[in-house]
């Protein structure tokens, strides 16, 4: 399991890698979990997760970055087994709670028209067990002091409405499909519901000077690539 420290001691491991990452947040014997990945890794995520807990770590919450199949999938049961308390932006509340996939939004020429055609498809095969949220997040920031952990929660969509960041000690961030880490040098998604807003959130990254990026799907972007590509497709934004 590959793990990254930050000079606060704050350690970000990197608990599933494959379809979907996954990440365990730890400081001391606190941890939360970010995403919950897809279903055919239930089984591998809850070994891991109770590693966890037999070294006497204490779960505080999952913190759902959005609300697709892929990050949601396994919510309800982490819930129902490990009584972790769910973060989800308040856009995403009603899709979370009703089992509902968002939007699924093609961001590049081709897709966009092949997701438009298959809205109703998509939408009927990635349902999922609803599950309820504890908190429910409006604000543009909030502090993750009080589950224990030195990071905080940042709002940055543009791949789906209410997507979100966890930023730890302005080192790490964490960043779900904001941007992919597939192909070296390249962060942009294939599916968005806003590319402007999404180039706007890479800017809010960008200023919190975390020096790590790590994506749901990929691997960890340096910062150098996401100022680059910042650049490269910042005129999007003002669209």
């Amino acid at each position: 399991m590959k793990k990254f420290t930050t000079q606060n001691n704050s350690v970000v491991y990197q608990a599933l890698d494959g379809r979907c990452n996954v990440f365990v947040i730890a400081a001391g014997k606190n941890c939360i979990l970010v995403d919950a990945s897809v279903k055919r890794y239930k089984k591998r995520l809850f070994f891991i997760i109770d590693e966890f807990i037999e070294k006497g770590y204490s779960f505080k919450a999952l913190i759902l970055t959005h609300s697709h199949f892929d990050h949601a999938i396994n919510a309800y049961a982490i819930k129902e087994k490990y009584k972790m308390k769910i973060y989800i932006h308040e856009e995403e509340q009603a899709c979370l709670s009703q089992g509902k996939n968002p939007a699924v939004i093609g961001a590049i020429r081709g897709l966009k028209t092949l997701t438009a055609l298959l809205k109703k498809p998509i939408e009927y095969l990635f349902q999922y067990e609803p599950v309820m949220p504890d908190i429910v997040i409006g604000e543009d920031k909030i502090n993750l002091n009080s589950v224990g952990i030195n990071a905080y929660l940042l709002y940055t969509p543009g791949h789906t409405i209410g997507s979100m960041s966890v930023i730890v000690d302005d080192e790490i961030a964490i960043v779900g499909d904001t941007m992919v880490g597939f192909i070296s040098g390249y962060i942009f998604p294939h599916f968005a519901t806003d590319t402007g807003l999404l180039i706007t959130s890479w800017e809010k990254l960008i200023n919190t000077n975390c020096s790590m990026f790590a994506p749901a799907h990929g691997r960890i972007i340096k910062r150098d690539t996401v100022i680059e590509q910042f650049n490269k497709y910042r005129s999007l934004k003002y669209r």
